[in-house]
Protein backbone atom coordinates (compact mmCIF):
# COMPACT_ATOMS: atom_id res chain seq x y z
CA UNK A 1 0.00 0.00 0.00
CA UNK A 2 1.62 3.39 -1.33
CA UNK A 3 0.64 6.09 1.05
CA UNK A 4 0.95 9.86 0.51
CA UNK A 5 0.81 12.61 2.57
CA UNK A 6 -2.92 13.49 1.85
CA UNK A 7 -3.75 10.04 3.56
CA UNK A 8 -1.72 10.00 6.93
CA UNK A 9 -3.44 14.24 7.10
CA UNK A 10 -6.91 12.31 6.17
CA UNK A 11 -6.42 9.27 8.49
CA UNK A 12 -9.29 9.42 11.21
CA UNK A 13 -9.35 6.79 14.42
CA UNK A 14 -11.73 5.51 16.78
CA UNK A 15 -12.44 7.74 19.68
CA UNK A 16 -12.10 5.91 22.87
CA UNK A 17 -15.02 6.27 25.14
CA UNK A 18 -13.79 6.31 28.84
CA UNK A 19 -10.47 8.16 28.58
CA UNK A 20 -9.03 10.78 26.00
CA UNK A 21 -7.19 10.20 22.70
CA UNK A 22 -7.42 7.02 20.38
CA UNK A 23 -7.68 3.23 19.40
CA UNK A 24 -4.22 2.68 21.01
CA UNK A 25 -4.00 -0.53 18.09
CA UNK A 26 -5.59 1.02 15.19
CA UNK A 27 -2.78 3.98 15.90
CA UNK A 28 -0.06 0.66 16.16
CA UNK A 29 -1.99 -1.12 12.99
CA UNK A 30 -1.34 2.41 11.29
CA UNK A 31 2.35 3.04 12.31
CA UNK A 32 3.32 -0.80 11.45
CA UNK A 33 1.75 -0.34 7.99
CA UNK A 34 4.29 3.08 7.61
CA UNK A 35 7.19 0.72 8.42
CA UNK A 36 6.32 -1.41 5.84
CA UNK A 37 6.21 1.53 3.53
CA UNK A 38 9.54 2.77 4.74
CA UNK A 39 10.78 -0.82 4.14
CA UNK A 40 9.67 -0.76 0.87
CA UNK A 41 11.30 2.51 -0.33
CA UNK A 42 14.30 1.54 1.26
CA UNK A 43 14.78 -1.37 -0.83
CA UNK A 44 13.71 0.48 -3.95
CA UNK A 45 16.60 2.95 -2.86
CA UNK A 46 19.05 0.29 -2.74
CA UNK A 47 18.05 -1.03 -6.30
CA UNK A 48 18.53 2.80 -7.96
CA UNK A 49 21.95 2.95 -6.02
CA UNK A 50 23.06 -0.61 -7.36
CA UNK A 51 21.89 0.83 -11.03
CA UNK A 52 23.50 3.98 -10.53
CA UNK A 53 26.86 2.37 -9.77
CA UNK A 54 26.28 0.01 -12.51
CA UNK A 55 25.48 2.78 -14.75
CA UNK A 56 28.57 4.65 -13.66
CA UNK A 57 31.14 1.81 -14.22
CA UNK A 58 29.94 0.78 -17.45
CA UNK A 59 30.63 4.92 -18.51
CA UNK A 60 33.92 4.23 -16.61
CA UNK A 61 32.92 7.21 -14.19
CA UNK A 62 33.43 6.05 -10.04
CA UNK A 63 30.74 7.12 -7.88
CA UNK A 64 31.50 8.67 -4.86
CA UNK A 65 30.73 6.53 -1.78
CA UNK A 66 28.12 9.05 0.33
CA UNK A 67 27.11 8.38 3.67
CA UNK A 68 23.38 8.19 4.26
CA UNK A 69 20.62 7.01 6.29
CA UNK A 70 17.93 4.44 5.47
CA UNK A 71 14.76 4.74 6.23
CA UNK A 72 14.71 1.42 8.25
CA UNK A 73 16.52 2.69 10.53
CA UNK A 74 13.49 3.86 12.03
CA UNK A 75 11.79 1.08 12.73
CA UNK A 76 15.41 -0.19 14.37
CA UNK A 77 15.22 2.70 16.94
CA UNK A 78 14.11 1.80 20.55
CA UNK A 79 10.49 2.68 20.55
CA UNK A 80 9.60 4.58 24.23
CA UNK A 81 7.51 3.80 27.21
CA UNK A 82 3.69 4.78 27.02
CA UNK A 83 3.52 7.46 24.23
CA UNK A 84 0.13 9.55 23.92
CA UNK A 85 -1.79 8.96 21.34
CA UNK A 86 -1.69 12.55 20.11
CA UNK A 87 2.12 12.20 19.81
CA UNK A 88 1.95 8.90 17.93
CA UNK A 89 -0.45 10.54 15.51
CA UNK A 90 1.76 13.26 14.71
CA UNK A 91 4.80 10.99 14.60
CA UNK A 92 3.11 9.33 12.48
CA UNK A 93 2.33 11.99 9.83
CA UNK A 94 6.28 13.10 10.19
CA UNK A 95 6.84 9.59 9.20
CA UNK A 96 4.54 9.48 5.83
CA UNK A 97 5.58 12.91 4.97
CA UNK A 98 8.97 11.71 4.72
CA UNK A 99 8.52 8.48 3.31
CA UNK A 100 6.30 10.56 0.09
CA UNK A 101 9.65 12.87 -0.09
CA UNK A 102 11.78 10.12 -0.53
CA UNK A 103 9.23 8.33 -3.05
CA UNK A 104 9.26 11.10 -4.94
CA UNK A 105 12.93 11.89 -4.70
CA UNK A 106 13.26 8.87 -6.00
CA UNK A 107 11.07 9.18 -8.24
CA UNK A 108 12.67 11.97 -9.75
CA UNK A 109 15.94 10.30 -10.12
CA UNK A 110 14.90 7.31 -11.73
CA UNK A 111 12.84 10.13 -14.42
CA UNK A 112 15.89 11.90 -14.55
CA UNK A 113 17.87 8.63 -15.50
CA UNK A 114 15.55 7.88 -17.99
CA UNK A 115 15.21 11.28 -19.87
CA UNK A 116 19.11 11.32 -19.84
CA UNK A 117 19.22 7.54 -21.44
CA UNK A 118 16.23 8.35 -24.00
CA UNK A 119 18.19 11.29 -24.82
CA UNK A 120 21.50 9.43 -25.40
CA UNK A 121 19.29 6.87 -27.53
CA UNK A 122 17.91 9.40 -29.24
CA UNK A 123 21.61 11.17 -30.25
CA UNK A 124 23.00 7.77 -30.85
CA UNK A 125 20.50 6.81 -33.41
CA UNK A 126 20.31 10.53 -35.52
CA UNK A 127 24.15 9.84 -35.79
CA UNK A 128 23.60 6.26 -36.73
CA UNK A 129 20.84 7.67 -39.17
CA UNK A 130 23.36 10.55 -40.45
CA UNK A 131 26.46 7.89 -40.94
CA UNK A 132 23.93 5.98 -43.16
CA UNK A 133 22.65 8.50 -44.76
CA UNK A 134 26.09 9.72 -45.73
CA UNK A 135 27.12 6.13 -46.85
CA UNK A 136 23.61 5.94 -48.89
CA UNK A 137 25.16 9.39 -50.91
CA UNK A 138 28.50 8.21 -51.05
CA UNK A 139 27.45 5.02 -52.62
CA UNK A 140 25.25 7.05 -55.06
CA UNK A 141 28.07 9.32 -56.22
CA UNK A 142 30.47 6.69 -56.93
CA UNK A 143 27.58 4.68 -58.60
CA UNK A 144 27.09 8.31 -60.73
CA UNK A 145 30.50 8.13 -60.94
CA UNK A 146 30.98 4.93 -62.70
CA UNK A 147 28.02 5.21 -64.80
CA UNK A 148 29.59 8.54 -65.84
CA UNK A 149 32.48 6.59 -66.75
CA UNK A 150 31.15 3.76 -68.67
CA UNK A 151 29.12 6.65 -70.50
CA UNK A 152 32.82 8.14 -71.32
CA UNK A 153 33.69 4.96 -72.02
CA UNK A 154 30.91 4.02 -74.69
CA UNK A 155 31.17 7.33 -76.23
CA UNK A 156 35.00 6.47 -76.77
CA UNK A 157 34.36 3.52 -77.88
CA UNK A 158 31.61 4.75 -80.20
CA UNK A 159 34.08 7.41 -81.44
CA UNK A 160 36.96 5.03 -82.18
CA UNK A 161 34.39 2.29 -83.98
CA UNK A 162 32.85 5.64 -85.93
CA UNK A 163 36.50 6.60 -86.91
CA UNK A 164 37.33 3.05 -88.03
CA UNK A 165 34.49 2.82 -90.23
CA UNK A 166 35.78 6.31 -91.66
CA UNK A 167 38.80 4.90 -92.28
CA UNK A 168 37.33 1.55 -93.68
CA UNK A 169 35.51 3.92 -96.17
CA UNK A 170 37.74 5.83 -96.87
CA UNK A 171 40.89 3.46 -97.83
CA UNK A 172 38.20 1.55 -100.12
CA UNK A 173 36.98 4.60 -101.95
CA UNK A 174 40.81 5.44 -102.10
CA UNK A 175 41.74 2.46 -103.42
CA UNK A 176 38.60 2.62 -106.28
CA UNK A 177 39.33 5.39 -107.29
CA UNK A 178 43.13 5.22 -107.76
CA UNK A 179 42.96 2.01 -108.99
CA UNK A 180 40.59 2.71 -111.36
CA UNK A 181 42.03 6.05 -113.59
CA UNK A 182 44.83 7.25 -111.58
CA UNK A 183 48.88 6.31 -112.73
CA UNK A 184 51.46 5.53 -111.01
CA UNK A 185 52.22 8.56 -109.75
CA UNK A 186 48.82 9.50 -108.73
CA UNK A 187 48.54 5.98 -107.14
CA UNK A 188 51.33 7.24 -104.74
CA UNK A 189 50.21 10.47 -103.43
CA UNK A 190 46.80 8.66 -102.99
CA UNK A 191 48.57 6.42 -100.59
CA UNK A 192 50.19 9.23 -98.88
CA UNK A 193 46.64 10.71 -98.23
CA UNK A 194 45.06 7.19 -97.15
CA UNK A 195 47.92 6.98 -94.73
CA UNK A 196 47.43 10.52 -93.47
CA UNK A 197 43.91 9.98 -93.01
CA UNK A 198 44.82 6.39 -91.44
CA UNK A 199 47.37 8.30 -89.19
CA UNK A 200 44.55 11.11 -88.15
CA UNK A 201 41.97 8.77 -87.43
CA UNK A 202 44.37 7.08 -85.33
CA UNK A 203 45.75 9.87 -83.11
CA UNK A 204 41.79 11.13 -83.03
CA UNK A 205 40.79 7.58 -81.16
CA UNK A 206 44.12 7.87 -78.78
CA UNK A 207 42.99 11.17 -77.70
CA UNK A 208 38.91 10.07 -77.39
CA UNK A 209 40.77 7.10 -75.74
CA UNK A 210 43.15 9.28 -73.38
CA UNK A 211 39.65 12.10 -72.62
CA UNK A 212 37.71 9.01 -71.71
CA UNK A 213 40.46 7.73 -69.84
CA UNK A 214 41.36 10.53 -67.97
CA UNK A 215 37.88 11.87 -67.68
CA UNK A 216 37.30 8.16 -66.01
CA UNK A 217 39.98 8.62 -63.67
CA UNK A 218 38.62 12.14 -62.34
CA UNK A 219 35.60 11.01 -62.08
CA UNK A 220 36.26 8.37 -59.73
CA UNK A 221 38.62 10.39 -57.94
CA UNK A 222 36.15 12.99 -57.13
CA UNK A 223 33.60 10.49 -55.76
CA UNK A 224 36.57 8.97 -53.64
CA UNK A 225 36.95 12.61 -52.49
CA UNK A 226 33.44 12.88 -51.78
CA UNK A 227 33.38 9.73 -49.95
CA UNK A 228 36.10 10.23 -47.87
CA UNK A 229 34.98 13.85 -46.70
CA UNK A 230 31.54 12.75 -45.80
CA UNK A 231 32.87 9.74 -44.22
CA UNK A 232 35.06 12.29 -42.44
CA UNK A 233 32.28 14.55 -41.28
CA UNK A 234 29.75 12.05 -40.87
CA UNK A 235 32.34 10.56 -37.92
CA UNK A 236 32.81 13.90 -36.68
CA UNK A 237 29.39 14.92 -36.26
CA UNK A 238 28.68 11.36 -34.53
CA UNK A 239 31.81 12.24 -32.12
CA UNK A 240 31.09 15.26 -31.31
CA UNK A 241 27.13 14.10 -31.00
CA UNK A 242 28.18 11.37 -28.70
CA UNK A 243 31.03 13.38 -26.44
CA UNK A 244 27.83 16.14 -26.15
CA UNK A 245 25.40 13.20 -24.90
CA UNK A 246 28.15 11.92 -22.33
CA UNK A 247 28.56 15.07 -21.34
CA UNK A 248 24.73 15.81 -20.50
CA UNK A 249 24.53 12.33 -18.94
CA UNK A 250 27.08 13.01 -17.21
CA UNK A 251 25.80 16.46 -15.95
CA UNK A 252 22.68 14.56 -15.19
CA UNK A 253 23.89 11.86 -13.15
CA UNK A 254 26.53 14.26 -11.20
CA UNK A 255 23.28 16.74 -11.02
CA UNK A 256 21.13 13.74 -9.24
CA UNK A 257 23.68 12.78 -7.54
CA UNK A 258 24.22 15.60 -5.74
CA UNK A 259 20.40 16.15 -5.48
CA UNK A 260 20.14 12.61 -3.83
CA UNK A 261 23.28 13.23 -1.34
CA UNK A 262 21.15 16.42 -0.65
CA UNK A 263 18.52 14.75 0.41
CA UNK A 264 20.01 11.88 2.09
CA UNK A 265 21.73 14.48 4.10
CA UNK A 266 18.49 16.42 4.81
CA UNK A 267 16.42 12.80 5.59
CA UNK A 268 19.15 12.16 8.11
CA UNK A 269 18.94 15.53 9.62
CA UNK A 270 15.42 15.49 10.06
CA UNK A 271 15.75 11.41 11.41
CA UNK A 272 17.96 12.82 13.43
CA UNK A 273 16.20 15.42 14.67
CA UNK A 274 12.74 13.64 15.20
CA UNK A 275 14.52 10.87 16.95
CA UNK A 276 15.86 13.81 19.27
CA UNK A 277 12.00 15.47 19.90
CA UNK A 278 10.81 11.87 20.43
CA UNK A 279 13.39 10.72 23.18
CA UNK A 280 12.61 14.41 24.72
CA UNK A 281 8.86 14.03 24.62
CA UNK A 282 9.20 10.06 25.84
CA UNK A 283 11.53 11.81 29.18
CA UNK A 284 8.82 14.57 30.04
CA UNK A 285 5.88 11.99 29.19
CA UNK A 286 7.63 9.57 31.16
CA UNK A 287 8.18 11.92 34.04
CA UNK A 288 4.51 13.06 33.78
CA UNK A 289 3.57 9.99 34.08
CA UNK A 290 5.84 9.59 37.26
CA UNK A 291 3.95 12.55 38.81
CA UNK A 292 0.73 11.84 37.98
CA UNK A 293 1.39 8.01 39.30
CA UNK A 294 2.20 9.14 42.48
CA UNK A 295 -0.25 11.73 42.37
CA UNK A 296 -3.02 9.06 42.06
CA UNK A 297 -1.13 6.83 44.89
CA UNK A 298 -1.42 9.63 47.23
CA UNK A 299 -4.77 10.25 46.68
CA UNK A 300 -5.94 6.54 46.40
CA UNK A 301 -4.46 6.07 49.87
CA UNK A 302 -6.10 8.98 51.57
CA UNK A 303 -9.35 7.55 50.15
CA UNK A 304 -8.22 4.07 51.59
CA UNK A 305 -7.54 5.58 54.98
CA UNK A 306 -10.92 7.78 54.97
CA UNK A 307 -12.63 4.30 53.78
CA UNK A 308 -10.61 2.34 56.40
CA UNK A 309 -11.73 4.96 59.34
CA UNK A 310 -15.53 4.82 57.95
CA UNK A 311 -15.48 1.01 58.10
CA UNK A 312 -13.79 1.32 61.85
CA UNK A 313 -16.75 3.74 62.49
CA UNK A 314 -19.31 1.06 60.96
CA UNK A 315 -18.16 -1.75 62.76
CA UNK A 316 -18.43 0.02 66.21
CA UNK A 317 -21.58 1.28 65.16
CA UNK A 318 -23.08 -2.29 64.41
CA UNK A 319 -21.12 -3.79 67.24
CA UNK A 320 -23.10 -0.99 69.16
CA UNK A 321 -26.57 -1.86 67.37
CA UNK A 322 -25.97 -5.28 68.08
CA UNK A 323 -25.47 -4.89 71.87
CA UNK A 324 -28.59 -2.21 72.00
CA UNK A 325 -30.70 -4.90 69.85
CA UNK A 326 -29.90 -7.63 72.03
CA UNK A 327 -30.90 -6.18 75.52
CA UNK A 328 -33.41 -4.99 73.71
CA UNK A 329 -34.95 -8.50 72.51
CA UNK A 330 -33.99 -9.86 75.97
CA UNK A 331 -36.18 -7.33 77.95
CA UNK A 332 -38.89 -7.81 75.71
CA UNK A 333 -38.46 -11.56 76.26
CA UNK A 334 -38.98 -11.25 79.82
CA UNK A 335 -41.48 -8.97 79.35
CA UNK A 336 -43.78 -11.82 77.43
CA UNK A 337 -42.40 -14.58 80.25
CA UNK A 338 -43.99 -12.16 82.97
CA UNK A 339 -46.54 -11.39 80.78
CA UNK A 340 -47.86 -14.89 79.70
CA UNK A 341 -47.52 -16.09 83.67
CA UNK A 342 -49.76 -13.83 84.89
CA UNK A 343 -52.32 -14.13 81.66
CA UNK A 344 -52.41 -18.11 82.66
CA UNK A 345 -52.71 -17.69 86.26
CA UNK A 346 -55.92 -15.16 85.38
CA UNK A 347 -57.56 -17.81 83.08
CA UNK A 348 -56.63 -20.38 85.41
CA UNK A 349 -59.05 -18.08 88.37
CA UNK A 350 -61.70 -18.06 85.75
CA UNK A 351 -61.61 -21.56 85.00
CA UNK A 352 -62.42 -22.54 88.41
CA UNK A 353 -64.83 -20.12 89.19
CA UNK A 354 -66.84 -21.31 85.87
CA UNK A 355 -67.10 -24.77 87.55
CA UNK A 356 -68.07 -23.82 90.86
CA UNK A 357 -71.12 -22.20 89.03
CA UNK A 358 -72.13 -24.92 86.74
CA UNK A 359 -72.07 -26.71 90.23
CA UNK A 360 -74.95 -24.65 92.04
Amino acid sequence: MAFMPEDVLNKNFTATQFRRGYDEQEVDDFLDEIVVELRRLSTDNDDLRAQLKACLETKGVTAGTSASVSPAAVVSSPRYEAPSQDAKRDNAAEVAAEAAAAKKASDARREAAAVAEREAREKIAAVKASVEQAEKDAAARIAKAKADAETAEAQTAERVKTARQAKEAADQAAKASFAASAPAAATEDGNKSATGVLALAQKLHEEYVAEGESTRERLISEGQAQHDRVIGESEAKQQELLSSGQAKHDELLTAGQAKHNALVAEASARHEQMITEARERSTGMVAEAQQTKTAVLVELSRERDLLQKKIDELRTFERDYRARLKSYLETQLLELEHTGVGEAAGEGGQQHDDREGHRA
